[in-house]
């Protein structure tokens, strides 16, 4: 596991026996870094803990929650005081404290099974045209990954995306090969369909001066796994690969 501690021989060991009421901190929006930096120093104080080294070590200890991932993934072997650590805990987790009342409605957003992913992503340009405060990019990414479908969200990271406006053009791009494969409804189940009249025939694919219409048997995993993403830019699929096609023809 990476250490963003710098350590020193000459340090003091840190007490083993201490008392259980160390301040902790989960990193939720409810929670005040500054509040809980000052429990802290108020309670190394209380037990007479006076040594730099030793609220360096105390103090990621009772880092829980996002707030561990967050720490773990600092620089290695930097810090060797206390109040470098403190200064960068509050910078990162001091923006979900000033603007709470705002954030919430991009941070808790979720696409429901009735929502079209483009109607999704209209949905969450208008939330997001309505906060005011500059929320930084990693934080955007990370939520509107979050807002999607579990397996549109599975599905769009595996791409490697990096920031907010390449999510959004990944998901839009799965909605359109979504639709067009016609699989779409069996990802968002209860999505609006369009209006058509049962009582009148529906038009079938032309193909090469034909009309046919085209059946592709097997489950949503391998119908995903064997599309071909190439024209998107998503990669290139061998023709190999592909499920096989039964296909019905009828002579004009």
């Amino acid at each position: 596991m990476n250490d963003p501690m710098f350590h020193d021989l000459n340090w003091p060991p840190v007490p083993t026996k201490l008392p259980s009421d160390i301040p902790k901190f989960e990193g939720k929006a409810s929670e005040d870094p500054r509040d809980h930096v000052t429990s802290f120093d108020l309670w190394c104080s209380s037990n007479y803990l006076n040594d730099d080294s030793i609220w360096l070590r105390l103090f990621q200890r009772k880092l829980t929650g996002v707030t561990t991932k967050w720490y773990i993934q600092l620089p290695h072997s930097t810090y060797h005081f206390f109040h470098n650590l403190a200064k960068v805990f509050l910078n990162h987790f001091q923006l979900l404290v000033q603007y709470d009342a705002g954030i919430d409605m991009l941070s808790q957003f979720r696409q429901n099974k009735a929502t079209h992913i483009s109607d999704h992503i209209q949905e969450w340009h208008r939330r997001k045209k309505m906060i005011k405060a500059s929320i930084p990019p990693d934080f955007l990414l990370e939520w509107f990954l979050k807002s999607l479908l579990p397996y549109i969200s599975k599905y769009v990271s595996t791409f490697g995306v990096t920031t907010e406006d390449e999510a959004i053009f990944k998901a839009q791009q799965l909605d359109l090969i979504y639709s067009q494969s016609g699989i779409l409804y069996e990802i968002i189940p209860d999505a609006p369909r369009s209006n058509t009249n049962p009582l009148k025939p529906k038009s079938r694919p032309r193909v090469d001066g034909i009309v046919g219409s085209v059946h592709s048997p097997g489950m949503l995993s391998n119908q995903m796994e064997n599309l071909s993403l190439q024209s998107f830019g998503f990669g290139s699929a061998s023709a190999d690969k592909m499920p096989s096609q039964k296909v019905f023809v009828h002579i004009v």
